[in-house]
């Protein structure tokens, strides 16, 4: 796809620049946050069995809360829509694997590897040898939170946009661990605080609602919550309204 047609809407990096990895005080709970229910009066669609068969194996979440929650971190999200999204959903094209540079560091790889096994191969990355002008940069002793382990933001030589369908496009940068912050026991395991930012960059922008860290903050996003949003953003054609989700309740 050409560079001009990837900048049809553009905003520079720093309106992009996202933080908040691994880290918070978030209760742990096993409810959604209030303002994510749903009005009980508008439709949910719910896909047929087959399509969430073998990916999630959580506790039954209902399909309300689901949508809910992908309303408040990408379809109503103040950032992207105003990129020009337009209150549709954004997210990656995988119909080819995502490119991804981990530098070789081995928390990473796993970070990785971690969200493509528990999306049973709905998003796959790709490795490669530099930081890649459309994907994922996981980088070492970087972070720019100032009260966290981590950071996201899109490249600073590079405008940022998406492609006409709402297509996530471009070079993102998750910075992971500091020198006043061991990303290695911010978490529950080594590789938390990366699935956190690769979590924001593809797709989860915000944490749910505006003040609200994931449930579980403090062991990356690997929670019911997050994968049951991640797997129901990435089996919905990109671009598709609230009204057109297909929510798989599990």
């Amino acid at each position: 796809m050409s560079f001009i047609k990837k900048l049809t809407i553009i905003a520079i990096c720093a309106t992009l620049t996202h933080c908040g990895g691994g880290g918070g005080s978030a209760p742990e709970s096993q409810d959604a946050p209030a303002s994510a229910i749903s009005d009980s009066s508008k439709q949910v669609n719910v896909s047929n069995a087959d399509l969430c068969v073998n990916k999630y194996t959580g506790p039954k979440l209902s399909p309300e809360t689901i949508k809910n929650l992908i309303l408040a971190t990408n379809i109503n999200d103040p950032v992207y829509n105003s990129l020009g999204s337009n209150n549709r959903l954004v997210r990656w094209d995988v119909s080819q694997p995502i490119q991804v540079y981990t530098g070789g560091v081995e928390r990473f790889e796993e970070a990785v590897s971690n969200i493509q096994k528990m999306t049973s191969g709905l998003i796959t990355f790709q490795t490669v040898d530099s930081p890649p002008q459309d994907g994922i940069s996981i980088l070492q002793g970087s972070a720019i939170n100032f009260d966290g382990c981590g950071s996201l933001n899109s490249d600073e030589n590079l405008f940022f946009g998406f492609f006409d369908s709402n297509e996530i496009a471009g070079a993102f940068y998750a910075h992971i661990g500091s020198s006043n912050c061991d990303d290695t026991i911010w978490g529950n395991h080594p590789s938390a605080v990366a699935e956190h930012e690769v979590m924001h960059a593809l797709g989860l922008w915000e944490h749910f609602m505006p003040g609200y860290d994931w449930p579980d903050a403090k062991n990356g996003i690997m929670n019911d919550y997050a994968r049951a949003v991640l797997i129901n953003i990435y089996q919905n054609p990109i671009n598709v309204t609230a009204e057109e989700l297909k929510i798989c309740s599990f």
